[in-house]
């Protein structure tokens, strides 16, 4: 069980036949607060068959310290939640922004929000993607063959 300050690695799939030439894992950040989506989005993220690694921070907070620490192992991908305590998605995203990280680092935005409005700000804000909650299996196989890379 995860707690609050929990970081969990998932280890990496074995490759498919179809991703061989895929030379390491996609390495995935998942920021995200609530322990059942997490585990949906890991769910989610095993049934794509890419190789990845998963970190997962429950906290925006600790975002720009564990990022900071990445040095050349920084991740390919975050998968960020909006709706987090404390500091919000957008609050995280601009955060990455002004330490340089952000053209760096595709961010996807993983959501409960379906309204207009957090949508058009996200990309605003550069995004990647924007993926609703619960989020399917094809829309992160599509996002992880956009990431990764050949």
């Amino acid at each position: 069980m995860l707690t609050h300050h929990a970081l969990k690695s998932i280890t990496p799939l074995p490759a498919p036949a179809a991703w061989n030439s895929v030379a390491t894992p996609l390495k995935i950040l998942l920021v995200e607060d609530n322990r059942g989506d997490a585990e949906l989005t890991r769910l989610s993220l095993d049934e794509t068959d890419i190789p990845y690694t998963l970190v997962q921070l429950q906290k925006g907070s600790d975002v720009l310290p564990y990022l900071n620490h990445q040095d050349k192992s920084a991740p390919d991908l975050i998968l960020l939640d909006l709706g987090l305590p404390g500091e919000d998605g957008f609050e995280i995203i601009a955060d990455i922004t002004a330490m340089g990280a952000a053209h760096a680092i595709p961010i996807a935005v993983l959501t409960g929000y379906e309204h207009f409005a957090y949508l058009k700000k996200s990309y605003e804000f550069c995004v990647t993607d924007y993926i609703t909650k619960p989020c399917t299996t094809e829309s992160l196989r599509k996002l992880m063959r956009r990431i990764a890379p050949h």
